[in-house]
């Protein structure tokens, strides 16, 4: 197989694998794209973040491990056929945050002075 042949194979595994992904590529390169990112992130500022014995690989590790099980779990979730869950979920979950920014906003205006004294006095 000659240097061109073998190029064009790759290049058509590639493309065939780009094709075989359903739903809105554009979304999906955007996750990708959005991963790799928060990884370049947290390589950058991992200098940081250093803790005892930790070193940057630590730091890389953990963050690949976990970026990779949320999209996983977003490719889960895209496989599920019925939307109607995910209608019930999100009237389920909007009402969950709605109940817990009201619980917010009442212990703020409860112990608001409070805590910014505590925070005032630290500083």
């Amino acid at each position: 197989m000659t240097g061109n042949q073998h190029k064009d194979t790759e290049k058509n595994w590639f493309w065939r694998t780009i094709d075989s992904i359903e739903g809105d590529k554009v979304v999906w390169i955007i996750v990708l794209l959005l991963s790799m990112f928060s990884i370049l992130a947290i390589f950058s500022s991992t200098s940081l973040l250093r803790e005892g014995s930790k070193d940057r690989i630590d730091f890389i590790t953990e963050h690949i491990i976990v970026a990779g099980i949320g999209l996983g779990i977003t490719f889960v979730l895209y496989k599920v056929p019925w939307i109607g869950v995910f209608r019930a979920l999100s009237k389920i979950g909007f009402a969950l945050s709605v109940f817990f920014l009201l619980l917010l906003v009442s212990y703020i205006f409860r112990y608001g002075t409070e805590l910014q004294r505590l925070s005032d006095e630290t500083l």
